[in-house]
């Protein structure tokens, strides 16, 4: 009975979540080590690089790798001690570098969450896959709201009964984060939700109106808009 159940929520959880995956620091490390071995000298690198904090060209961690830790509550001073660490980083190489990078969070920043399953944006790859799914699934309704639609609820950044996932939408962009309509926009989609009934078209609105972001689906980014 317990296993039918737990499958029952495991199903559910996926069916709301659809193509998102979620990684931690240390299911990532397991998953590192065989490509690369145990502790290999390259393994802070491939963290960085499957969760996202880290991309082909970065030379230091994104805002990313800040869900996984927690700063201490009276502690004020962590993010100026986190980017002065940063400045101070002299490395060789690029896996060298993430390494000196992350110690600099481990040190600086708060208390890591090795176990905190954190949701982990798409690449553009696989974004493209999911455009070209979406442009295949809606060939009798492809419209941008509904094309819009389709994308973000595959990539786990919209359902119709939740709204806009915004803690995920925050580390699609660089400076996303910090746009303060993410964060308050709960009243804006409650008015749009019961007022609007093509779903396409309420969609399309709540980033729009609610989010005050821009959608360029066709590049994978999400843009704030200009005042």
């Amino acid at each position: 009975m317990l296993s039918t159940v737990l499958l029952g929520l495991l199903t559910v959880t996926q069916a709301s979540n659809h193509l998102a995956s979620f990684k931690s620091f240390d299911s990532t490390d397991r998953e590192c080590s065989r490509y690369l071995g145990h502790q290999h000298r390259c393994a802070v690198r491939c963290r960085g690089l499957l969760t996202r904090f880290l991309n082909r060209t970065s030379e230091f961690p994104t805002a990313v790798i800040e869900r996984f830790y927690e700063p201490g509550e009276d502690d004020y001073l962590y993010r100026s001690r986190t980017v002065q660490c940063l400045r101070d980083v002299r490395a060789l190489n690029s896996c060298e570098q993430a390494r000196r990078s992350v110690q600099c969070y481990d040190g600086e920043f708060g208390t890591v969450d090795r176990d905190a399953l954190r949701f982990v944006p798409f690449t553009d790859v696989q974004h493209l896959r999911v455009l070209r799914e979406c442009e295949a699934i809606l060939r009798e309704r492809l419209t941008e709201g509904c094309l819009l639609r389709c994308v973000l609820i595959r990539e786990g950044l919209y359902s119709d009964r939740d709204g806009p996932r915004v803690e995920r939408i925050a580390v699609m962009g660089s400076d996303l984060g910090d746009n303060i309509r993410l964060w308050t926009a709960g009243p804006c989609v409650a008015r749009l939700q019961p007022e609007l009934f093509d779903k396409c078209t309420l969609a399309a609105r709540i980033f729009s109106e609610c989010l005050e972001l821009v959608v360029e689906l066709r590049s994978n980014r999400l843009y704030r808009k200009l005042p």
